[in-house]
């Protein structure tokens, strides 16, 4: 789903990412364009 959204010049962001392996997975693995966060 992320790669058929950025396909088409949609950013992709994320919710909420606990720890270093999230965040390395979200932007590493997926390519999310950011994280928003509380």
């Amino acid at each position: 789903m992320f790669a058929h959204l950025q396909r088409r010049g949609i950013p992709v962001y994320v919710w909420i990412l606990n720890n270093e392996e999230e965040f390395e997975y979200a932007f590493k693995k997926i390519g999310v364009t950011g994280v928003m966060t509380d």
